[in-house]
């Protein structure tokens, strides 16, 4: 549910003032049932017949801001808008969850079992914040000149009372160029701005354990350390860009390249055993991307009957880790390739097993897993009632782990396992690879997509009035999505990248996933 309220307190031809509330609720409640009866042959051999399992869990999100604005705009052409407001958001999830084994009778309650093990995670999360932010208009609504600061607070802090502040600013300005070089308008823009990622819920706890030790209630200490003085990680980018219309609004160019770095990141570090526990969070650490951006838009043809835009669009980007406090780290192991965490090094740096000369196996980079860049193609042509849309996406590079290739060559299942090679089946020559060479299974994902087509043509009036005379106009239409994909990865969709959670880290991977679904569409638009 959500509400708002807008109050116009000022209204007069040089001064406005709206005062903006809003807040809203968002609530779920899922419950969940497992039984897992004696007979089934996954049932494991521990002697317990029978599990059942019972879960449940209830979220309440609310939300409640306040803003003040005020407009200001002068005969001389000056025009200012000053923003002012504040922010209360809270998260209360708490999920109980019941696991029973050794079922009496083979009952599927929990209640009727001899083993029962009983876990609860109650989280709630506050957060404030408040801002203020001023733009202006000058020099004729050429320069446009934007200032604003955030301050924000939250119980995940450290420091629940704390307040982090994060600045902004940006301006443009729209060069006078008077049809020089074929320009119509040039206008140059710059920005800088902050944000924080607050920490996970108990980060900055470390956590007591329920025991019963002969009947005894007791706790010990979990063996990871939370940090009280943690705080959010902050991220700041600068970028800068200009765009461009040209030959008569034919044409429009669009340049942007920024430089984001990521400070203060959330790490886990290794202590020492003596100290009675293993891993401690804390904040360190810094991280750098770069990137640029860049799109052509271009209307070749512009007459009564045909209208035709084409669209040309670029991007690339690069990761570095710039300062590590902790020693070089990757998660998970390295015979299918894994992300490893490395000062100097790419963010999505990917490492496995290669070989040397003289035989010996070595961990070495092997590739990255973000793509060179990436493109795409849109043109739309109209032609009196009919329209013809297509849309094409391209990506040069990227690694991404085959684990569905990998696990039906084991079993010799794999579609292309008995094609000979060498006198070789084409399957085990790839197991025997791999073993020297992680890259077997850890192929580049370029690719080239037909994401889009879509034809329309709008009907004649005297068509469909003499039938449905309150119709002022018909569109009819078919459309399809993902219709053809040219790429050398050899699984379903170089685009698939299934990531556990709690492997977020180690590699992206392809293991037993879906294929694109290819969607075809007919529709029809009335228009009274």
């Amino acid at each position: 549910g959500t509400g708002k309220m807008t109050y116009e307190a000022i209204s007069t031809p040089h001064h406005n003032l709206r005062i903006l509330a809003n807040g809203g609720s968002d609530f779920f409640n899922q419950k969940n049932s497992i039984f897992s009866p004696p007979e089934l042959q996954f049932e494991p051999l521990d002697g317990f017949l029978g599990t059942s399992a019972a879960s449940y869990s209830n979220n309440l999100s609310l939300n409640l801001n306040g803003n003040a604005v005020y407009k200001f705009t002068s005969s001389h052409g000056l025009a200012a808008t000053t923003s002012l407001g504040l922010q209360y958001e809270t998260r209360d999830l708490a999920t109980d969850r019941m696991l029973a084994a050794n079922l009496i009778g083979g009952l599927d309650i929990v209640s009727s079992a001899t083993s029962l093990i009983v876990e609860a995670n109650h989280q709630k999360v506050k957060d404030y914040g408040m801002f203020a932010q001023e733009e202006v208009l000058l020099l004729g609504e050429k320069l446009l000149l934007t200032g604003g600061l955030r301050a924000d607070a939250s119980s995940n802090n450290g420091d629940p009372n704390q307040m982090f502040y994060y600045p902004k600013a940006a301006a443009s300005y729209r060069l006078p160029v008077n049809g020089k070089m074929k320009l119509d308008e040039l206008k140059l823009r710059t920005a800088f701005g902050q944000s924080g990622n607050q920490p996970l819920y108990g980060q900055k706890f470390t956590e007591l354990q329920s025991l019963n030790i002969a009947g005894l209630p007791a706790s010990r200490v979990q063996i990871v350390t939370g940090a009280s003085d943690i705080k959010p990680e902050r991220q700041r980018e600068i970028e800068g860009g200009l765009d461009a219309v040209m030959f008569g609004s034919r044409a429009t160019v669009e340049l942007t390249a920024y430089d984001k770095r990521i400070t203060d990141l959330l790490l886990k570090r290794t202590l020492v055993p003596t100290s009675g526990f293993q891993t401690q969070i804390f904040n360190g650490g810094v991280i750098r991307t770069r990137g640029i951006e860049a799109g052509v838009t271009v209307l070749p043809i512009q007459s009564k009957t045909t209208q035709m835009s084409t669209r040309w669009t670029y991007f690339a980007s690069r990761c570095k880790v710039m300062s590590l406090p902790v020693p070089t780290f990757r998660s998970g192991g390295v015979s299918l390739g894994a992300i490893q965490i490395e000062e100097g090094k790419s963010c999505t740096q990917l490492v496995g097993y290669d070989s040397l000369p003289t035989g010996e196996r070595v961990i070495t980079q092997v590739g990255d897993a973000s793509p060179d860049f990436k493109m795409s193609l849109s043109n739309d042509l109209n032609y009196k009632r009919a329209r013809f849309y297509f849309l094409l996406d391209y990506q040069k590079g990227g690694r991404l782990a085959n684990y569905t290739q990998w696990l039906y060559d084991f079993p010799a299942n794999s579609v292309d396992y008995d094609e000979m090679v060498n006198g070789q089946k084409l399957g085990a020559k790839r197991l025997n690879d791999w073993i020297k060479h992680t890259d077997v299974y850890l192929q580049e994902t370029t690719y080239l997509k037909l994401r889009d087509v879509t034809l329309s043509i709008d009907l004649p009036p005297a068509m469909f009035q003499k039938v449905f005379s309150g119709a002022r106009t018909i569109r009819v239409g078919i459309s399809g999505r993902n219709l053809l994909a040219w790429s050398t990865y050899q699984g379903l969709d170089p685009e698939t990248s299934q990531v556990p959670g709690s492997l977020a880290s180690a590699r992206p991977w392809d293991i037993w996933g879906y294929p694109p679904s290819r969607t075809f569409w007919m529709n029809i638009d009335l228009g009274f």
